[in-house]
C-alpha cells in the first residue's frame, strides 16, 4: 500500500517559492504525481499558499499552478466534525490543530512539515521532506 501523506502549508510554499527547502517538497510532490504516494493538504493549505504568495507569483500563476496540484494531491475534509476535534485539541494553534484534524480523517500515515514543534500533540509521525524521503528510501 502506498504511504499516505498530508502536506502542511510550508511544504507548499517551500516548493512553489523555491525556498531552501524546495528540492525535498518538490522531490515529495514528483512522487505523488508519479502515484507512489497518495498526498493530501487542505482547502486551508490551498487559501493560505495563495494568500501568501499571491504578490510574487501573480494571481493567474497560482490559480493554474493549484489547479494542477489538486491533479493529484487529494484535498482532506475540513468540516463540522474536523472543526470540533481541532477545538479539544491541546494544540494552541487553532490552524494547525484543523489541519492535523483533517490528517487525522484521511487517516495518513505522517504529517510534512518544516514545522514539527506545531504538531508536537500529533499521534502520528511529524516530519520535514528530508527525512520522509530518508525513511522510504530505506
Amino acid at each position: 500500500m502506498k504511504p499516505a501523506v498530508f502536506l502542511d502549508t510550508n511544504i507548499l510554499i517551500d516548493f512553489l517559492a523555491k525556498r531552501e527547502e524546495y528540492l525535498p517538497a518538490a522531490n515529495v510532490l514528483s512522487l505523488g504525481k508519479e502515484g507512489k504516494l497518495v498526498l493530501y493538504m487542505t482547502n486551508l493549505t490551498l487559501a493560505n499558499t495563495m494568500y501568501i504568495l499571491r504578490k510574487q507569483l501573480g494571481h493567474e500563476v497560482l490559480i493554474a499552478t493549484m489547479r494542477s496540484l489538486c491533479s493529484f494531491v487529494h484535498i482532506a475534509p475540513s468540516t463540522e466534525s474536523e472543526t470540533i476535534i481541532a477545538f479539544n485539541t491541546p494544540n494552541p494553534d487553532f490552524k494547525d490543530a484543523l489541519q492535523y484534524a483533517s490528517a487525522m480523517a484521511v487517516k495518513v500515515d505522517c504529517i510534512l512539515t518544516r514545522n514539527e514543534k506545531h504538531f508536537r500533540y500529533a499521534e502520528i509521525p511529524v516530519m520535514d521532506c528530508k527525512a520522509f524521503l530518508q525513511t522510504i528510501k530505506n
